[in-house]
């Protein structure tokens, strides 16, 4: 059975399951929920971002997004600048 290698796959690499069990879960309701809006409006896209819950929860969700790979990115470029010395 695949699920039961990707269960091993995924204890070996010491993944925990509750994640995948509630993106598995919660995908669908949100993919409904997301149609639902989204033929309503007629298939604007601005009903997620014109009332302030919405639109705060989507700027929420960008920055859980994207600041961990702009604060790798930071400590990247910063210990490029910090290991070379200038020559004088």
């Amino acid at each position: 059975p695949p699920h039961g290698v990707v269960g091993y796959v995924l204890v070996k690499l010491d993944y925990p399951p509750v994640p995948l069990i509630l993106g598995l879960v919660l995908g669908p309701m949100l993919e409904k929920g997301i149609r639902r809006a989204l033929i309503i409006s007629q298939g604007g896209v601005d009903t997620f971002f014109n009332r302030p819950i919405s639109l705060s929860l989507m700027i929420l969700t960008g920055l859980v997004i994207f600041l961990p790979l702009l604060i790798k990115k930071a400590k990247k470029l910063y210990r490029k600048g910090s290991t070379s010395s200038p020559t004088s």
